[in-house]
């Protein structure tokens, strides 16, 4: 598992880098029994933005996990910035989950069709 991360206005400290890989690790076991941990490619972006719209500064996380057979993107934004990468995780852990879910349901199907193909001959 790779993870790349990269600021854009602000300082990317050795304390951020270590919270990063830890939550996004975390998140990202959950491939771990799909056999494909070993070929995701994850890219953190964190960035300090000023929404027009509201009072103070912002910061956005923006993640993409690339593996074989996966690609995700997810963006969120918040005041804190750790606030901001837990979010991502939890959100990044729901899509991981879903997505896994759907993979296990198309093979279930073609599993019962080739049952039910192989059942009538």
């Amino acid at each position: 598992m790779n993870i790349k991360i990269k600021g854009i206005d602000i300082e990317v400290t050795e304390a951020i880098k270590d919270y990063v890989t830890k939550k996004v690790g975390e998140a990202l076991e959950k491939f771990g029994s799909s056999g494909e941990s070993g070929s995701i490619l994850s890219e953190v972006e964190l960035s300090k933005t000023n929404n027009h719209h509201s009072h103070g500064e912002l910061y956005r996380v923006s993640v993409k996990v690339s593996g074989s057979r996966t690609n995700i993107f997810l963006d969120t934004k918040k005041n804190d910035l750790y606030a901001a990468i837990d979010d991502m995780k939890d959100k990044l852990e729901y899509r991981i989950s879903t997505t896994k879910d759907k993979k296990l349901s198309v093979s279930h199907k073609l599993a019962v069709k080739f049952k039910n193909l192989f059942k009538g001959q």
